[in-house]
């Protein structure tokens, strides 16, 4: 091939290795059978429940011994295979789970689910399990393998993490309760074996105190197995920490990446300071031909229903907010950075920037203003100028008892006060507007409860959803339309939001509806959001020129008329 400086090489022969065995992979057609599982010792309960790319999943997962990164898209049962392959190395036990504050009892009630109660199995029996009369053609009980005291749910420093009689199986732990456990010494490198990383994007920094506590201990573990439905948020290099615990180490001392057999430094300079697409499509066929594994919805799933991205236009009418917009709009084109340059590119604010009525004075007179409070005064304005208009349309959808259920996200806690008092929501024995409401501030008890509430009560229509709150560790099939009050900077954590409705179980078409304030921030960001979703979509998906795909943009959300 041919370098950057120009001359010719050989294919390097690991690479060369990686895409041969990814070719051996794509050309695989069947999935592995649950005898196939059940031999390698995965709990009968839950081989017997996986989907057929599930099994996949997990035969992947069981080949690369336990060492991998299972990035399949949102909403196709990370969780379930994640149990299923991990209990193929019970030897390796107590297993450390490691996952988001508020996904705690999530994980809880999922291991108590596949391996905390008895089952009847329909297989064959085999020769060391006949039925009582001698046929070997009956069903076969399995015995409870997880007890509700075997599971340990951490919940402060202070905890007893494995008890003296040696009897705790699961132990689940916060990501950011660790770094406090380790700092401690209360736990430390080896103590376990086999761990779990729900949502180990969150690792994407080697620099930062919860990345250095977690990765010696993932190191040390004969199993690691990372889940991610977006393993890099934003760039490529936020890949490195995962990719560096599920490889080696190099002679003389630091890291590689299993497959990619690069240091630190040679990482970064391929795929991103010399970030192309050739680069980027080099980085995928790697990543998918060795330790990751990436399964999208559209392909796994065929019956579920399609997702719809809506935009819809808001018109600032308020002159007074017209001109404060004007003015910090203005600074930020002034200054320097990514959005500084597209609002300069795209005339973000348009007509606004010739606005001829007050004049905004900010409070602080002419002090200048850093482009972070530029951008913070910026986006609390951009989510309070839609609230009022937001709110009405939320009245209306109350208005209709035709109408089913709504999840509504946004990332200020007044933009969710507002939309609770203004549509006034309560939940009083006979009120008609039921509703239950997931923030930074909800318990992790509470947002399980509040979950099975909305999945399971008709006369609870209206979810309130903090965007980063309530973005993972949630199922809310009983909606099928999704309302986007505010934007956020990173594209992965609004697709993750979506679904939290768009996942198996849902039976009709997913609406998603973004409501974008003309002459804000919101149309910067959403060019940003673009282009990160783009950048993304070259290495992790292995597809060029992705990005938000809109069924319609709505130019005037007075006229909108809902899909049924």
């Amino acid at each position: 091939y041919l370098t950057r400086e120009g001359s010719v090489e050989g294919i390097p022969p690991e690479q060369l290795r990686a895409a041969t065995l990814g070719r051996e992979r794509a050309d695989k057609k069947e999935y592995p059978s649950v005898k196939w599982l059940l031999d390698r010792g995965v709990s009968p309960v839950v081989a017997e429940a996986l989907a057929p790319y599930q099994r996949g999943g997990v035969e992947f997962i069981i080949e690369k011994e336990g060492k991998a990164l299972l990035a399949d898209d949102m909403g196709l049962g990370k969780t379930i295979q994640a149990i299923a392959a991990m209990s193929a190395f019970k030897s390796d036990w107590p297993l450390l789970v490691l996952c988001p504050s508020t996904a705690r009892y999530h994980w809880e009630t999922e291991f108590r689910h596949w391996m905390g109660r008895e089952s009847q199995s329909a297989l064959k029996a085999s020769s060391n399990n006949t039925t009582a009369n001698g046929e070997k053609n009956g069903n076969i009980t399995h015995a409870q393998e997880l007890k509700h005291s075997q599971i340990n749910v951490l919940t402060s420093g202070k905890d007893r993490i494995l008890k003296a009689d040696k009897s705790t199986k699961v132990v689940i732990c916060s990501v950011g309760l660790i770094v406090n456990l380790v700092n401690s010494q209360r736990i430390v490198p080896g103590m376990f074996r086999a761990t779990i990383v729900d949502e180990s994007h969150v690792l994407k920094n080697k620099s930062t105190k919860r990345t250095k506590s977690v990765l010696p201990l993932l190191e040390a573990a004969n199993r690691c197995l990372l889940l991610s439905g977006t393993p890099a948020l934003a760039k490529p290099s936020e890949l490195w920490p995962q990719l560096s615990v599920l490889g080696g180490r190099r002679e003389g001392g630091g890291r590689y990446p299993s497959g990619i057999m690069c240091d630190y430094d040679d990482f970064m300079s391929k795929y991103v300071r010399g970030q192309s697409k050739t680069r980027l499509a080099e980085l995928h066929t790697l990543l998918t031909s060795t330790v990751m594994m990436r399964r999208m919805k559209v392909d796994m799933l065929k019956n579920l229903p399609p997702k719809i991205r809506e935009k819809a236009f808001i018109k600032i009418e308020d002159e007074k907010l017209q001109s404060e917009f004007t003015f910090y709009l203005r600074m930020l084109k002034e200054g320097k950075g990514l959005l500084g340059k597209l609002a300069k590119t795209h005339e973000i604010g348009g007509p606004q920037a010739q606005f001829n009525g007050p004049q905004f004075v900010p409070e602080n007179g002419e002090e200048p203003l850093k482009n972070k409070e530029v951008l913070h005064h910026l986006y609390n304005l951009s989510g309070r100028s839609k609230v009022a208009r937001i709110t009405n349309m939320l009245k209306n959808w109350l208005n209709d008892p035709t109408r089913g259920k709504l999840c509504i996200f946004a990332h200020h806690l007044y933009v969710l006060d507002e939309l609770e008092r203004g549509a006034g929501l309560s939940n009083f024995r006979d009120s008609t507007t039921k509703f239950i409401r997931i923030d930074g501030s909800t318990s992790p008890k509470s947002r399980q409860e509040q979950i099975l509430t909305f999945q399971t009560d008709p006369t609870v229509r209206i979810a309130l959803l903090g965007i980063t709150a309530a973005g993972v560790a949630v199922t809310l099939t009983a909606s099928s339309t999704v309302w986007f009050a505010e934007l956020f900077w990173t594209p992965a954590i609004m697709v993750q939001a979506e679904d939290r409705v768009h996942r198996i179980g849902q039976q009709a078409t997913v609406r998603c509806l973004y409501f974008i304030a003309k002459g804000t921030l919101d149309e910067v960001l959403w060019k940003l959001i673009e282009k990160k979703f783009r950048d993304l979509g070259e290495f992790v998906e292995g597809k060029e020129n992705m990005g938000i795909a809109l069924e319609r943009e709505l130019e005037d959300t007075k006229k909108m008329k809902f899909s049924r």
